[in-house]
């Protein structure tokens, strides 16, 4: 056995079917993200992205960085992949501020202001996370959000 060209294909075949299925699997198990952007048409999580925006931007004007005339100001552009539950499982800063207290405030804002809303019902047919980009500006004593 192992000498027949023909048991010799059969093996090579059976190999490459279970690597194929192998990867299929590895796709599968990933989670099924939505990456949020801005549209036209009707979006059915920008109820949702909209009040994550505003939990973020309230959080983050009460706890602004800085001490009265000290205030940072710039902006910072960042990406934040929640999952199901509302909790923030990555963020990333994209496009990072001059100012480093302004990209130490992001981690510190998320923390703050998580977990969020838990996805609707509806969400989970179809998604398993939602990745939000967004620029943060801060502006004297005031954080606000907005699509890239």
């Amino acid at each position: 056995q192992g000498n027949d060209p023909t048991d010799q294909q059969a093996v090579e075949l059976n190999a490459r079917i279970a690597a194929i299925l192998e990867d299929i699997q590895h796709y599968n198990a990933r989670p099924r993200r939505h990456f949020d952007a801005p549209s036209a048409i009707a979006n059915p999580y920008a109820h949702y992205v909209d009040s994550w925006r505003e939990a973020v931007e309230r959080t983050g004007s009460e706890h602004y960085p800085g001490q009265d005339d000290d205030r940072p100001t710039g902006e910072v552009q960042v990406t934040v992949i929640l999952d199901a539950t509302g909790q923030v499982i990555e963020s990333q800063i994209v496009r990072p501020a001059s100012d480093p207290r302004l990209n130490q405030a992001v981690s510190r804002i998320l923390q703050l202001a998580a977990p969020f809303a838990p996805f609707p019902p509806e969400f989970l047919q179809s998604i398993d996370q939602l990745v939000i980009t967004r620029t943060w500006s801060f502006q004297p004593g005031q954080l606000s959000t907005r699509a890239p």
